[in-house]
């Protein structure tokens, strides 16, 4: 059980360093002309121009979703010491669930380019719905589905952990911060008139579950080590 801890808890923070680069290449997206990813003329636009972008960005949210699996797992062995089985099988579910996203909406990411730009020299207007598909599908549901579903995971993880003592009580509290990703996706589209406020809460808690998963990757491994020194004395 040791060694599954010590593997989930590098799945942690290799998830972590990932969505930080995942956001990193948001950045160099909008920076090379992706102004807004819903438009499409702009969108297909950026394919023509920086279409492998894109791609390695799909390929950051593949393995993201690799290693969450792993981490869900991993995690999941913490829990099964004394935390509620029906509860734990839920949590670790939803953990999956969020895996299944981050890879669909990875998988759209890569292979889209090729095949919109291979439409759209049928013409413009079918390329620019083709992206839109893309966009709808990979994005819109996919992506923030998995990004969702981690936070409901995250969340899961804390109220288990916490209540049983299996994780850190501050790492604990710090899932607040990706239940306000959870809590801006359930009600956002009904608060219409707070929309630019929703906006910065949801990207706040996007940077604060990286760096939960940075923590608590980090807080696995020590764990894992110090548990296997202590059967390594006796």
């Amino acid at each position: 059980m040791t060694r599954t801890q010590r593997v989930g808890g590098w799945a942690l923070l290799a998830y972590g360093a990932l969505s930080v680069g995942a956001t990193a290449l948001i950045g160099v997206a909008v920076s090379l002309g992706l102004e807004d990813g819903d438009d499409p003329a702009d969108g297909l636009r950026f394919f023509r121009d920086h279409g492998d972008v894109y791609v390695l960005s799909g390929i950051t949210l593949f393995f993201m979703a690799v290693s969450l699996t792993v981490a869900v797992l991993g995690l999941d062995d913490v829990l099964a010491d004394r935390a509620n089985r029906l509860a734990r099988r839920s949590v670790t579910t939803s953990g999956l669930f969020a895996s299944a996203f981050l890879a669909v909406a990875g998988i759209f990411q890569i292979s889209a380019p090729g095949p919109v730009l291979r439409i759209a020299e049928f013409g413009e207007a079918d390329g620019r719905a083709a992206y839109l598909v893309v966009q709808l599908a990979g994005t819109q549901v996919a992506l923030a589905g998995g990004l969702f579903t981690v936070g409901i995971w995250v969340v899961g993880m804390c109220v288990l952990g916490g209540r049983q003592r299996l994780i850190p009580l501050p790492l604990a509290w710090l899932g607040v911060i990706p239940g306000f990703r959870v809590v801006a996706g359930l009600f956002g589209p009904l608060l219409d008139n707070l929309s630019s406020v929703v906006w910065v809460v949801y990207m706040l808690a996007v940077v604060g579950t990286s760096v939960w998963f940075l923590l608590a990757g980090g807080w696995l491994v020590v764990r894992s080590r110090t548990a296997r020194s202590e059967v390594a004395a006796s």
